[in-house]
């Protein structure tokens, strides 16, 4: 039958222990002084005296033995420490070799993705360029979403659509969240709303509908009220929300991101009163 290994004891315990000892050591230390001085006036103390030598000799040897052990628990518990940290720097390393072989992963899907995804836009702008070649007079290519201009518009708000990502609350709810890049809202009403922004694929459909709509009555091909383009201050306004959103992930830029908000509700006062004397005329 195997025999169990015997624990050893950690530094603490043998501290505890070494505690003990000493404790001992002076009880017999101070016994010895006593039948040392009761000797003199009693030799029958000799005795006593001998066997409280002995006791502090004992002691003695005992923190000596114990201070060895202790030496040795403490370059066992380093040992055990530096073990330790090897594996969990290892385990760490393990972890982030995997995470990196799926970022790595992951970069090759969006690397084809964007691939796949230059390839399909530019076989629009062919396309688009085939059917308005074949278009009678008068025709406006970006009515139908043909012309390089109008699929560029067309993608971006796909892009914005997709990508966008909200903030709340001047971005602190969503710390180190960052939109696609590339997309453009089509409006500043639905900076916030991507939701609203109809599909690319709604977008198609709708100017295919119109053209051949309008081939087959026979009737010209105008430019139908669609989205329009930002204005410059619409435009300027995006930004500053970008801004904003930029300024909320760094906390020491308090100053900036008051001023930006204090200019975002300028230039929306003045978007407003903008739209409100267009409306009037």
């Amino acid at each position: 039958m195997a025999v169990a290994a015997r624990k050893q004891p950690s530094p603490a315990e043998i501290k505890r222990e070494i505690d003990v000892a000493t404790l001992r050591l002076q009880q017999a230390e101070r016994a010895r002084v006593q039948y040392a001085e009761a000797s003199v006036t009693n030799p029958k103390e000799i005795a006593n005296y001998r066997r409280a030598d002995e006791d502090v000799k004992l002691a003695q040897g005992e923190i000596t033995r114990l201070g060895m052990a202790l030496r040795s628990a403490e370059e066992r518990a380093r040992a055990a420490d530096a073990e330790r940290v090897a594996k969990d720097r290892a385990a760490q390393i393990d972890r982030i070799e995997e995470k990196l072989a799926a970022r790595d992963q992951v970069g090759a899907e969006l690397a084809a993705a964007v691939k796949i995804a230059d390839e399909a836009f530019h076989k629009l702008i062919t396309i688009g360029r085939d059917i308005a070649a074949e278009l009678p007079s008068p025709v406006d290519p970006a009515t139908c979403l043909l012309s390089v201009s109008a699929i560029v518009r067309a993608t971006q708000h796909e892009l914005f659509r997709v990508g966008r990502k909200p903030r709340l609350y001047g971005g602190q709810d969503e710390i180190g969240v960052a939109d696609f890049p590339g997309g453009a809202a089509p409006s500043i009403t639905v900076l916030n709303e991507p939701g609203k922004v109809p599909a690319l694929t709604e977008e198609l459909a709708a100017a295919s509908g119109y053209l051949l709509r309008a081939l087959r009555s026979g009737g010209a091909i105008v430019t139908p009220a669609t989205s329009r383009p930002l204005s410059a201050a619409e435009s300027q306004l995006a930004d500053l929300h970008r801004r904003q959103a930029e300024l909320a992930e760094s906390p020491d830029a308090d100053a900036e991101y008051a001023a930006i908000v204090n200019e975002i509700a300028a230039l929306s006062a003045e978007i407003e009163a903008e739209k409100a004397g267009a409306q009037s005329t």
